[in-house]
């Protein structure tokens, strides 16, 4: 229900209220097809985010065990964002047959252009897991954060749109070739773009090393810190 209210508001305010146009739609449903496909990609980043800082701080029991795997508590926040990501597929899904009447057999290529999402996800978990322990205000600055990357991400417009002095700073935003990707291949009948998307995995996957990296060095604090 969270992913269609979301749909449903987004939808009205730029849709309808805003006259908010995409290239190739001419219709309000069309319009929200294409507005679903980026809530679906932003949403596993999202869900991810807002629960990182306090992966770890709220689990003191599993802290103090030092066999226990802290690092895994972020897999699980990914997984769980991707079984909500699911439930908005199935939605969107149902929604794109009424609406067009057929899926496009490129939709295949969907589980490619998630991993770079999975592997933002896994770091930015690891990452604010471990900063979490420390800054316990850290979960304040979420909400903002997740404010400001989903309205510098190309969701309710065409990166078109931006000014071209500009643009640099959304193309520096990962999830806009994500969300490009996707609608390629969600709505247009596009295989996805392969150089661009191994540059946005190799990146992504050394974001996470990095970030889990850092999480294994900071480990050995949190027993004291919590």
């Amino acid at each position: 229900m969270t992913p269609l209210l979301l749909l449903g508001v987004y939808a009205t305010v730029f849709g309808l209220i805003l006259r908010a146009k995409w290239a190739r739609t001419d219709t309000a449903a069309e319009f929200a097809l294409v507005l679903y496909v980026g809530l679906l990609m932003f949403g596993v980043l999202q869900d991810c985010l807002s629960r990182a800082a306090t992966s770890i701080s709220s689990q003191p029991n599993l802290v103090r065990k030092v066999v226990f795997p802290l690092e895994i508590l972020s897999w699980v926040n990914v997984l769980g964002s991707l079984v909500t990501f699911s439930s908005g597929l199935v939605v969107w899904t149902v929604f794109c047959l009424a609406v067009k009447g057929s899926l496009s057999p490129t939709m295949l290529a969907l589980p490619l252009i998630l991993f770079p999402v999975v592997m933002l996800a896994l770091g930015v978990g690891w990452l604010f897991g471990a900063l979490g322990v420390y800054l316990r205000d850290l979960q304040q600055t979420v909400g903002p954060i997740s404010m400001a990357l989903l309205f510098l991400t190309p969701i309710f417009y065409d990166l078109s749109l931006v000014p071209a002095e500009y643009q640099w700073l959304f193309i520096l935003n990962p999830l806009t070739f994500v969300v490009a990707q996707a609608r390629a291949v969600m709505l247009e009948g596009l295989w996805p773009d392969v150089a661009g998307l191994a540059i946005a995995s190799a990146a992504t996957y050394s974001f996470a090393w990095t970030a889990l990296s850092f999480f294994h060095r900071a480990r050995g604090d949190f027993s004291d810190a919590l």
